[in-house]
């Protein structure tokens, strides 16, 4: 399960085929089947859902969907998408940029429009509670990054919902 503002999807970035960019594509080679990556909070990407799905088969929930359908109704969806596919076990991979940026600006690339974090706390959760989650982590908290435009006390904030994430992530680890 990969939260991030961006698919990630890419077979090169700047003519490097191994990247920040390309990370996602490059494990779908890795995957029984590529509909077991499931991306929530997409919200930049040079394609549109329909282009990802036809062209890799990676099951998409844009921040805009998530907004309209609750953490609960995109919970439901996820699990059923899941179960579908006998899935059992879930790595959860968090890039703090899912969120909007208002909550987490201190970050390489903050977006807008993004999700909240406690939708994502949410859906976390509940998954935590149907599938064995066997792994995660939180990628590209960068506390000492402050892009144009955005004040000192953001990075405060910024660390302390990175903080509230990854307290949710620790609790949803099958231990």
């Amino acid at each position: 399960l990969h939260f991030d503002a961006h698919t990630d999807l890419l077979d090169r970035r700047l003519g490097i085929d191994i990247c920040f960019g390309t990370w996602t594509y490059q494990i779908l080679k890795d995957l029984a089947s590529t509909d077991h990556i499931v991306q929530l909070g997409i919200r930049s990407s040079g394609k549109n859902k329909k282009h990802w799905k036809e062209k890799l088969g990676v099951e998409q929930y844009w921040a805009s969907d998530i907004k309209k359908w609750g953490a609960e109704k995109t919970y439901q969806k996820l699990k059923s998408h899941y179960l579908k596919l006998g899935i059992e076990e879930v790595y959860i991979s968090f890039d703090i940029d899912a969120l909007d940026m208002k909550y987490a600006s201190a970050t390489g690339t903050p977006e807008p429009d993004g999700l909240l974090p406690t939708d994502c706390a949410v859906i976390i959760k509940m998954l935590s509670q149907d599938f064995k989650v066997t792994g995660a982590d939180l990628m590209e908290v960068a506390p000492y990054v402050l892009p144009e435009g955005v004040k000192e006390s953001a990075r405060h904030s910024s660390l302390t919902v990175a903080g509230d994430i990854a307290k949710v992530l620790l609790r949803s680890l099958a231990l």
